[in-house]
Formats: structure tokens, sequence, C-alpha cells
């Protein structure tokens, strides 16, 4: 079953690289970060891991199935269109307006949440909890500090589409993002920082080189360990100093990426059994996918006045502290299991047309929308609860500024 899963998991990719196509194409990463995933996961280099129970393999190849058919669906029904290729577009004023305000928004809340927790998260005495004060101060910061994910997507677009003088501004705008998160000790930003501007050199430069996506692999595995010690306020020389006193590499390097990935799914088929027991809970009819939002409006206190699990599925965890799932679980959690595969379905066609569309036609609203089906896939690995409002905000975004991302310039045609 391992090496079934690696095959999977990890052959689309090879093909890909082999052919001199896209890498960065939805499907192939959603194999990747399932499929792959799941193969790690098997290894059972922790206790914690067992055998998947029957019901658990049926959400997990259901699920995953139905968005690759849905893709292939997609893919087929639009074969036959007669769509031109059309040059790159590039930055019309309007654009650059909207790029500088909500970068604007963004880097002003992160002054406000710095004074608001106090200092930096990565210096104070407990980082983990300066962490969550810092991006839950309030309200308002809650909501305009999601900006984050469209400043990151908006910048690595100027930077290959905009003029010499805002390429400079965006640049700046971009490299600030993992800095700012790097403080923050915050993981998904960076992820999301270093992917979005590799995507668009894919998308209008030249196919990505293997050793370019190998390297992406190793920063962020270095920037999650580095981010993990932070969180727990080890300084990266005493961790190495572990190493040097006889402490196996594998257990300092390799173990926390394993359990980081392995625990989404034991916990994925934990929970998954738990349906139906005592302590298991009743499906919840869309909440658990949006419970992020909830969290941030209200600070968890509607989950503990109903009794609910909170927006990192506490219930779930076989392991403390490891209480992450992958995505079937809070859609099996809220649905069941007939109606997430008919959503997957839809969500596997938009990211082929939409991904079809951007390779086609080059422009902004096409490779911004691009950019989310893609991350979604390769981030369908983690949590989905808690990343609904980033999500939630980048879409909102992208609709609200469609208008302005269509825009006509340097001879392009609109889409």
């Amino acid at each position: 079953m391992i090496l079934f899963l690696a095959l999977l998991g990890f052959g689309p990719i090879l093909w890909l690289a082999w052919s001199g196509k896209p890498l960065f194409a939805p499907w192939a990463l959603l194999c990747i970060s399932q499929f792959g995933g799941m193969a790690i996961s098997l290894l059972k280099l922790m206790p914690a891991m067992t055998d998947p129970a029957t019901m658990t393999w049926f959400v997990f190849f259901g699920f995953n199935f139905s968005y690759l058919l849905g893709y292939a669906f997609a893919i087929k029904a639009t074969r036959n269109l007669n769509e031109q290729p059309r040059p790159p577009q590039e930055m019309s004023r309007n654009q650059a307006v909207v790029f500088l305000g909500i970068s604007a928004i963004f880097y002003m809340t992160v002054i406000a949440s710095r004074f608001a927790a106090g200092s930096w998260p990565i210096f104070a005495a407990n980082p983990e909890a300066s962490r969550i004060k810092f991006f839950s101060a309030n309200l308002l910061i809650n909501f305009t500090i999601q900006f984050s994910y469209s400043t990151a997507a908006f910048s690595a677009w100027m930077i290959f589409r905009a003029k010499s003088g805002l390429r400079r501004i965006a640049w700046i705008c971009w490299g600030l993002i993992p800095v700012v998160f790097i403080l923050a000790v915050a993981r998904n930003m960076i992820l999301f920082s270093l992917f979005s501007l590799l995507f668009y050199f894919e998308l209008w430069k030249r196919p990505l080189k293997v050793r370019w996506a190998v390297l992406f692999c190793v920063l962020f595995i270095g920037m999650f360990l580095a981010t993990g010690l932070a969180r727990e306020g080890i300084a990266i020389t005493k961790a190495l100093s572990f190493v040097g006193k006889g402490t196996k590499v594998w257990v300092f390097a390799f173990k926390p990426v394993y359990m980081y990935v392995a625990n989404n799914f034991w916990n994925l088929d934990y929970g998954i059994q738990l349906i139906g027991l005592p302590k298991g809970q009743p499906f919840t009819f869309g909440y658990t996918s949006l419970s992020g939002i909830s969290y941030y409006l209200n600070g968890g206190r509607f989950e503990t006045a109903f009794g609910l699990d909170g927006f990192l599925n506490e219930s779930t965890s076989k392991v403390p502290g490891l209480n992450t799932v992958s995505y079937q679980w809070t859609l099996f959690k809220d649905f069941g299991y007939v109606i997430p595969c008919f959503i997957l379905f839809l969500i596997g066609a938009w990211s082929a047309r939409i991904y079809s569309l951007a390779l086609k036609n080059k422009t902004a609203s096409s490779a911004y929308f691009a950019l989310f089906a893609s991350f979604w896939a390769l981030y369908s690995l983690f949590i989905f609860g808690p990343v609904a409002p980033q999500n939630i905000i980048y879409l909102a975004i992208g609709l609200f500024f469609l208008p302005v991302l269509r825009n006509k310039n340097h001879g392009a045609k609109q889409e």
C-alpha cells in the first residue's frame, strides 16, 4: 500500500517534470499532498499511527478521486473550445492602485498587531502565547491581517508584470511578508509567499526546473523546523547542540516533519472512527469547515457555550498537541460521505478550468484564482477550519476587484 500511494503521490509530478509541463498543476499538487502524505504516514514511525479503518479508506480515496474526476471532466469538456492564447497582461494603473491599497491595509495592520502584542512573538518570553495575541488582538485586526494572502499574490504578480518602478515596490512588499511572519513565528504565509513567486515564475517565464521545486521544499522544511523551535522558545544554536551531543539527525530534523504530516491522517482515522460513538459529535452541516471564522469572531466562546469542538478539532487528537487533520475530516464531519464527493467534484472542475485559463490568457484575474486553486490543492494536507477566513477573504477580494483585474492593457484582450 505504501508503494502504491507513493506512486500515486509522486508519480504525477515526476511525469510533469520529465515531459517539461508546468509542475504546479492543481491535480498533481493534490496527489503529492494527499497520496504522498498518506504514504509517509504509513511508515508508522510513531506508535500513534495504526492501520486506518475501512471507512477511512473510503473517505480518503472517495474524496480525492472525486476531486480528480471533476478535474478530468472539466479538461475533457473544454478541450474542444476554440480559445486562442493571449499575451501576458501588463499591470494597469487601476490594478496598481488596488495592490498598493491592499498592501497598505495589511502592513498598517501588522504595525497595529505589533503594538497590541507588546513585542514581536519571536522575541517574547512565551512566543506561542504572543503569536496568538499578535493575530487576534481585536476583530478588526483579525479581519485585516488576512489581507496578507492577497498582498503576497499581488506582489508576486507585480514582480513579473509591472514596470520597473513599481516592480521595486513589489519586491519590497513581497520580501517583507516572510520577514513579518518569521518574526510572528507563523508558517502559512511564508509558504504561500514562496509558492506564489514560483507559481508566477512558471506561469509567465518558463517551466520550473525540478531543482527549484526541491529547493522550495528544503526551504520550507528548514522554515518549519525553525518556527517550531521558536514557538517553543528554543534557540537554533541550542537545538543544533543536541545533535552534537548524540541526538540522531532524523530525530531532530525528520521526525517533527514526519509527525506534522502523519498526524493529519492518523487523526483523520481517529475522527472517523469516533463518529456515532459517545464521545463523537453529530454532523455539523458546514460549521466545522468554517470554524475558523467563528473563532476569529468570538474567540471560541460560541464553541464553549454549545460544547462544540474548537477550530483545531481537539476531540480528534490522538497525541496531545498534534491536532491537525486534512480537509476530508471537516467535510466528512459536516455532511457525511455523499455530499462532499459532489462538492469536491465541483472544486476539481473549477480548479481545472481556472488553471487552464491562466495558462492560455495569462491575465491578472485568471492568474490570481489559479494561484489559489493550486495552493489549496497543495495545502489540502493540512487543517482546513483555521484557514477558512484567509481563503474566503482571498476569494472575496479577487471577486470584488474582478472588473479591475480584467482591465485591457497593452493590447491584451479581456478574458
